[in-house]
């Protein structure tokens, strides 16, 4: 992936850590529009800020 794209999904990526992060909703469409991310090392936490939101939903919706 060019510097450019890598610099566009990782502002993507970073507007989706957000929006979960405020547990709007939009995060999960929106995570679909990150792209394809690079399989190799460093991980990006970052990444498993809609899997926090969908776990907090559901803890929300339990209690």
């Amino acid at each position: 992936m060019s510097n450019r794209g890598s610099t566009r999904q990782s502002i993507r990526i970073c507007a989706v850590s957000g929006l979960a992060y405020r547990d709007d909703p939009r995060c999960v469409e929106v995570e679909h529009r990150i792209g394809p991310v690079d399989p190799e090392p460093p991980f990006d936490e970052r990444l498993m800020d809609v899997w926090r939101y969908h776990r907090r939903r559901e803890a929300a919706d339990d209690g």
